[in-house]
């Protein structure tokens, strides 16, 4: 079943439970109703660029250009000024089709790679390392990644945010990944370079803002310090990881949990059912249980709910998974449910819009013959 953003934000709105007589719940009840009529406030807004699609029985608008012309006016980030952030178009691929929202253009190939932006999708064709982007009307070459979806895909390698603009990738030279390219699918123009800063290591991003990324060496994840490539001074500066925690604690689309050492952890979470309920925990290296419960930014616990009488596409004898493909706004996310495939990144499954923080999740994109390519966050 196909809804509207809107009718989903009045659904999240409806589902939201009555608070109890707690200080500390009614502050942060509060604060949830205040994001919650923001997101009023820009589905109204953002009536224009729709962010939810029509699912498989939507038409292509096959308005694909190769010639390197500038797409035609994207989603304008100006309907958004009621709120922390634009709301996103729901991207994903089929076959050759690259949806973005209602709209959709055709690929060469089929795609294997694919990863959301304000103003539309970065993409990859199977096992061509070209990158494109597409606002859904026109769609341009904006470099090389080389691995992203060869022979499998590994979204890693290429890196957006959950807001803004940038795409970040390391540039290919003879083979060899020699510097990160940090480009800017508003201004449709790369807007910076970001040389290794330890020779023979490759540099593995972290976080990418709206106008900053954060990175580390392969060999530096263990360590304590991490980069900042500020986009606006084009200057890299090392900082404790402190210091980029303390930035996700700051960002309204992010993910917390505390993992069985007593730390806080930031990560995209993964879901098992359980009566319907969807049990959220984040994975962290080294450990043998997920980081639970899981937070957002305002310390409301994520609280999800399938629909009633929802089946997935996994094999009844196997735990359901469900991960997070992307973020529309602030207070809706896409979960992805798929099939479990293997390792292709071509699967079966559905795409449920969910409300933050303890919505029911709606299918969206239900399910098709032909398998989807979902967007992963980085």
């Amino acid at each position: 079943m196909t809804q509207t953003l809107n009718e989903l934000l009045r659904r999240g709105a409806d589902s939201v439970a009555a608070p109890r007589l707690d200080l500390g719940e009614v502050v942060a009840e509060a604060g949830r109703r205040r994001r919650r009529r923001r997101s009023v406030v820009i589905a109204a807004a953002a009536a224009g660029v729709s962010a939810i699609v029509v699912g498989s029985a939507l038409v292509a608008q096959t308005g694909s250009t190769t010639d390197g012309s500038s797409p035609a006016d994207s989603p304008s980030s100006s309907a958004g000024t009621a709120v922390d952030g634009p709301v996103r178009p729901l991207v994903y691929a089929e076959g050759r089709t690259v949806h973005v929202g209602e709209k959709s253009v055709a690929a060469d190939k089929p795609v294997a790679f694919i990863a959301p932006t304000d103003d539309g999708a970065v993409y990859e064709a199977a096992l061509d390392g070209t990158l494109w982007f597409t606002d859904g009307t026109t769609t341009r070459v904006i470099g090389t990644s080389g691995s992203a979806a060869a022979p499998t895909s590994h979204p890693e390698a290429v890196s957006t945010g959950s807001a803004g603009s940038l795409v970040v990738w390391a540039d290919v030279v003879h083979q060899n990944r020699s510097e990160l390219v940090v480009y800017d699918t508003a201004r449709l123009d790369e807007v910076g370079r970001i040389p290794f800063p330890v020779r023979g290591h490759e540099a593995l991003v972290d976080y990418v803002g709206e106008d900053e990324v954060w990175y580390a060496t392969d060999d530096g994840r263990t360590d304590s310090s991490i980069y900042r490539f500020d986009v606006r001074s084009g200057t890299t500066t090392s900082h404790p990881r402190s210091d980029l925690d303390a930035v996700l604690e700051s960002r309204p689309r992010t993910f917390a949990a505390v993992d069985g050492d007593g730390r806080v952890v930031h990560g995209e979470p993964s879901f098992t059912e359980e009566a319907g309920r969807l049990v959220a925990g984040i994975h962290t290296a080294g450990v043998s249980e997920d980081a639970a419960p899981v937070t957002l930014a305002d310390g409301s616990e994520l609280r999800l709910r399938l629909p009633s009488a929802y089946v997935g596409p996994w094999p009844p004898d196997e735990q359901p998974a469900l991960s997070v493909s992307q973020w529309l706004d602030d207070d809706h996310i896409v979960l992805w449910a798929d099939d479990g495939g293997g390792d292709l990144p071509a699967k079966r499954g559905d795409f449920l819009v969910c409300p933050l923080p303890d919505g029911v999740c709606d299918v969206t994109v239900p399910r098709a013959p032909q398998p989807y390519v979902a967007p992963y966050p980085s």
